[in-house]
């Protein structure tokens, strides 16, 4: 598997700590694999932590969108925020009021990608079309009762996979920050049932 690694360089954009996550473009996101890496995941989260807006990476991809390692090879310029997506935090419901104030007329399809009963995994997809013949975003959500924090929501994954598919679909229209969707907070389940609701 060694030979199958490749080094990518590119200008951070933003990451998130918890998720262990690095922005590299304008929508495209790589995310760190315990699994294959020999370094753990907290000397990763040490390392997302004193990243700056604006630096340039090399990372060591284990595949398109996943990488084992990485290092600061360029400094940001002067004055770049320290500040990470995770430092912006809302609910979705809350993106969602402003989300339907700019965009009243979108559309909003789900499909359940993958379901694994045994496991309790699901993985949902939500296309978003913004305006009739207009732009259509699509984003995954995934969850699994270990993903999720709050014990009278747990076995509620298949929701909260939507709702994370959903909130990020926004956020990617919307130009905003990470939601507290993605941290695997403790999430009401009328969350799910108001945004099901069609646009006004």
């Amino acid at each position: 598997m060694v030979g199958e690694l490749k080094d990518r360089e590119a200008v951070v954009k933003a990451w998130h700590v918890e998720n262990m996550g690095i922005m590299i473009g304008e929508k495209e996101w790589i995310n760190f694999d315990a699994k294959n890496s020999g370094q753990s995941p907290e000397s990763i989260k040490l390392a997302l932590s004193k990243l700056k807006r604006g630096c340039t990476i090399k990372a060591t991809m284990f595949s398109a969108n996943k990488f084992i390692g990485f290092q600061v090879i360029k400094e940001a310029p002067e004055g770049s925020s320290n500040s990470s997506f995770s430092d912006k935090i809302e609910h979705v419901k809350d993106l969602l009021v402003r989300f339907r104030e700019k965009f009243p007329k979108f559309k909003k399809m789900t499909k359940l990608l993958e379901h694994d009963r045994e496991s309790k995994i699901a993985v949902v997809k939500v296309t978003l079309l913004l305006e009739e013949g207009g732009q259509q975003i699509d984003a995954l959500g995934d969850a699994c009762p270990e993903s999720i924090r709050g014990e009278h929501i747990k076995q509620h994954y298949i929701r909260m996979a939507e709702t994370r598919a959903f909130g990020r679909a926004m956020r990617w229209a919307m130009g905003e920050a990470v939601l507290e969707e993605e941290k695997g907070d403790d999430i009401p389940a009328v969350t799910h049932e108001k945004i099901n609701q069609p646009a006004p």
